[in-house]
């Protein structure tokens, strides 16, 4: 089990690092900006350290991915000017706690800082000019100070590739599905209705025409009937003209035709006859 924690400006890319991981079997926190309630006057309740903890406990031994983190704890609190929820000892035994679940660490920073910018202007971010350029500085020294790993969006492309090629596996495999059931059922409504027309059988697959293919010719290439006499010769003709006919339609999908209900009359007596000669 490991935990992903992923820290950087709003806009660079996180939320959506962390959803290429959900769909890789990893559960996601989002994490907000401390409650309010921590800065009010005469709040006695648990301290924003005993919540992460709590947090953490929840998650212990799951593969998480962390959206935001308690290091924004050393960015923001400079950047708003208000106090620091947590200090360098909460941190450390914070880490302690991470170092126990393989925890690794994120940076998210941008290629191009500019088109970052815009982007927090376009989605009007909480955030001006010059805080923007003091919470990258900020992110700079965590990196250093912390042990995170600059990432970018590109740095993921693999995964997002996997998770495309999964997608679209996982809808071919729907639509195969979907299909055989609405084959299932059109068979279905086809006996309920006592009809006897004919409809293509198709193998499931080409590997599937092959083993059928190979087991017939198995099949012919030796004796089906060891017992002797003319009626066991005419029997063993009807079976390898059975079998020779099913042969061809393995290959020839076009004229398969499914059997009537005489046909399985007289299969089932032929059978039937087999069994009989054989006892």
């Amino acid at each position: 089990m490991a935990w992903i924690l992923l820290e950087g400006l709003d806009r660079s890319g996180k939320s959506t690092v962390a959803e290429y991981y959900r769909k890789q079997g990893y559960e996601v926190v989002h994490m907000d900006a401390p409650n309010k309630k921590f800065f009010e006057t005469g709040y006695a309740g648990p301290s924003y350290l005993e919540e992460m903890v709590e947090i953490y406990s929840v998650y212990a031994g799951k593969d998480v991915v962390f959206d935001r983190t308690v290091y924004g704890e050393l960015v923001w609190p400079e950047i708003f000017n208000r106090q620091a929820l947590l200090d360098n000892d909460d941190f450390e035994y914070l880490a302690q706690l991470e170092y126990n679940q393989e925890t690794v660490r994120y940076l998210m920073v941008p290629e191009d800082a500019e088109a970052h910018w815009k982007r927090c202007v376009d989605n009007k971010e909480p955030i001006n000019r010059i805080q923007f350029i003091q919470a990258g500085r900020a992110y700079d020294k965590l990196e250093n100070e912390r042990d995170f790993e600059r990432k970018q969006l590109s740095d993921f492309k693999a995964l997002a590739d996997e998770n495309k090629s999964t997608a679209k596996n996982k809808k071919a495999e729907e639509a195969i599905q979907e299909n055989a059931k609405s084959s299932s059922r059109n068979e279905s409504n086809t006996k309920d209705a006592g009809s006897d027309r004919r409809s293509p059988v198709e193998p499931a697959s080409m590997v599937e025409k092959l083993d059928k293919a190979n087991a017939i010719r198995t099949i012919l290439e030796t004796k089906i009937l060891r017992k002797k006499g003319s009626a066991f010769e005419h029997l063993e003709q009807d079976i390898r003209d059975f079998l020779a006919l099913k042969l061809k339609e393995l290959f020839e999908p076009s004229n398969v035709k499914a059997f009537t209900g005489d046909e399985i009359v007289i299969l089932k007596s032929m059978a039937q006859r087999i069994k009989e000669k054989m006892e």
